[in-house]
């Protein structure tokens, strides 16, 4: 494949994702008033989202005990700030995010991109002169994570990017601890192994 070719197929693996997050990112606003409200109901087409009843069942969920084997009850609540706790090191950048939302989206990308590089080195993948996106091409490449990982890093890079570029005081603590969980998922993604 020619280079041309290389750069046509690369943007076009691109572009849904990109065009989803910039909307997303105009109509965040819109989708939060939705996402609050007590009986939002979405209709697309033939798709209806009725907020309400997954809410109701959620909380029912979360409110039930996890009962282990044995009989002991185990504990259901969420770690800190809605946090997996799959990278330690985001933990207190839930914190951060109450003070400076922009630090810590910044600080929560300057980890991913060295769970990233650390990947890479482990398969022998010389990392220095790439950016994030250009090393986890490679990585997928060699098969050392998914093109579906390499796809949630291109997403949060744009959200990253879009934060930085953001008017003053257009990102909020909410939006920080959204961005956390998005670089906890993709932390996450980027350790798992391919098949």
């Amino acid at each position: 494949m020619d280079a041309f070719g290389a750069t046509v197929t690369l943007l076009t693996g691109l572009a849904w994702p990109i065009v989803t997050f910039a909307i997303a990112w105009i109509f965040r606003a819109e989708i939060r008033i939705v996402l609050r409200s007590r009986n939002a109901r979405l209709k697309a087409g033939p798709l209806e989202l009725a907020l309400e009843q997954a809410k109701v069942e959620a909380e029912a969920a979360l409110a039930t005990p996890a009962v282990a084997p044995d009989g002991t009850v185990q504990s259901t609540a969420s770690p800190v700030g809605g946090l997996l706790g799959i990278e330690p090191a985001l933990v207190p950048l839930v914190d951060v995010a109450v003070r400076n939302p922009l630090e810590a989206m910044m600080r929560a990308y300057g980890i991913l991109e060295g769970t990233l590089r650390d990947r890479a080195r482990d398969a022998g993948i010389e990392s220095t002169d790439r950016s994030a996106v250009q090393l986890a091409a490679q990585a997928a490449n060699e098969r050392v994570i998914t093109h579906q990982s390499v796809n949630s890093l291109q997403g949060v890079a744009v959200l990253r990017n879009l934060a930085v570029h953001a008017p003053p005081g257009d990102i909020d603590t909410e939006t920080a601890h959204d961005f956390l969980r998005l670089v906890e998922a993709t932390i996450y993604a980027i350790r798992q192994t391919p098949r």
